[in-house]
């Protein structure tokens, strides 16, 4: 094993570590509940075929 694998893999580690100790974390309501959300329900193919349309 050499020192790349090694610090990489280390790395890799780290980061997952990191990811899922913040994961926990939840937002506050203020930002959950919000009237200006994106809407995800539309899919993005749709909302760009729908402007051509309009043009």
């Amino acid at each position: 094993m050499d020192f790349n694998t090694l610090f990489f893999g280390l790395m890799i580690i780290g980061s997952l570590a990191v990811f899922f100790y913040f994961g926990k974390f939840r937002a506050s309501s203020k930002q959950r509940n919000r009237t200006d959300k994106i809407d995800w329900t539309v899919s993005l193919w749709s909302k760009l075929r729908s402007k051509k349309k309009k043009d």
